[in-house]
C-alpha cells in the first residue's frame, strides 16, 4: 500500500474538507466583486495558477496568502478557513473601480 492508498484519519479529512470550503468562499467571493482569478491574483500578490489551486481545494494557503485575500475581501480568517461569522458584503469601493 503506498501513502496515496492509505486510510486517511479524521483530522486529515477535516483540513481536506476546510480547504474545499475556503475554496468556495474564496471563488464566490471573487465572482461577487466581479473579478477573474488573475485579476484577484494581482491585488493579492499570487498567480491565477494559485488562486485557481486553492478555489479547487488543492493548495493549503499559507498565512500570507490568507491575510491577503481576508484583507483585499474584508473578510476574517474565520469566515475564510472555517465559514463561520458574518460574510462579507460586496466592497463598492473595489467594484466600482473594477468597472471604471
Amino acid at each position: 500500500m503506498n501513502g496515496s492508498d492509505m486510510p486517511r484519519n479524521g483530522t486529515e479529512r477535516k483540513v481536506d474538507d476546510r480547504m474545499v470550503g475556503l475554496g468556495r468562499r474564496v471563488a464566490s467571493l471573487r465572482v461577487l466583486h466581479g473579478m477573474e482569478q488573475i485579476d484577484l491574483g494581482r491585488e493579492v500578490g499570487l498567480s491565477q495558477a494559485t488562486i485557481s489551486t486553492i478555489e479547487n481545494g488543492q493548495m493549503h494557503p499559507g498565512l500570507r496568502a490568507l491575510m491577503a485575500l481576508a484583507d483585499y475581501f474584508g473578510a476574517s480568517l474565520d469566515y475564510l478557513v472555517y465559514g463561520t461569522g458574518t460574510q462579507p458584503q460586496r466592497r463598492m469601493d473595489r467594484v466600482e473601480a473594477a468597472t471604471v
